[in-house]
């Protein structure tokens, strides 16, 4: 997870914006889907 969502995550929830919350979790599923890299340990076959 990136540092600046992280940051932005961090503040919402201190600050108990929901709005925030969603719009940022949706940002970070669409990031995490199309930024997806093979996990530690994982069996990739090529």
């Amino acid at each position: 997870m990136p540092n600046w969502l992280k940051k932005q995550l961090r503040k919402a929830f201190a600050e108990k914006n929901r709005h925030q919350l969603i719009v940022l979790n949706q940002c970070w599923f669409y990031y995490h889907t199309t930024n997806e890299e093979p996990h530690p340990g994982a069996c990739h076959y090529d």
